[in-house]
C-alpha cells in the first residue's frame, strides 16, 4: 500500500470513529454523524484512487470520485444510490438552517 493511500485511510478511520461516537451519544448529533459518514467514504474513495494512480480534484462529490474509479473497481459503481444520499451531507448540513433528524 502506498504511503499516501495509507494516510487517506487513517483519516477515513478517524471520521468513522467520530461518527460511531456521535451515533452512540445521548445528545442528538445527527448532522455531525452524517457529515463524518460522508467524509469517511470520501477519504476511502480517495485512497482507492491513490492506489490506482488516478488523479482527482479537491472535491466532496462522491459520485465524481467513484466515476473516476471506472473500470479499476467495477463493483464500486453499484454503490451509486448510497453515495448520492451521502453526498447531501458533505457541506450543507454544517450550516444553518439545515436540521438533520434521526430519520
Amino acid at each position: 500500500m502506498r504511503k499516501a493511500s495509507k494516510a487517506w485511510i487513517e483519516k477515513a478511520e478517524h471520521d468513522y470513529r467520530i461518527a460511531v461516537l456521535g451515533h452512540m451519544s445521548h445528545e442528538p448529533l445527527h448532522d455531525a454523524v452524517c457529515f463524518h459518514c460522508q467524509q469517511c467514504i470520501e477519504k476511502y474513495l480517495k485512497a482507492l484512487l491513490m492506489e490506482q494512480s488516478i488523479h482527482f480534484p479537491k472535491t466532496h462529490d462522491l459520485l465524481d470520485l467513484v466515476a473516476r474509479l471506472g473500470a479499476h473497481r467495477p463493483t464500486v459503481p453499484r454503490l451509486t444510490r448510497g453515495l448520492r444520499f451521502l453526498n447531501y451531507f458533505a457541506v450543507d448540513v454544517r450550516y444553518p438552517p439545515v436540521v438533520i433528524t434521526k430519520r
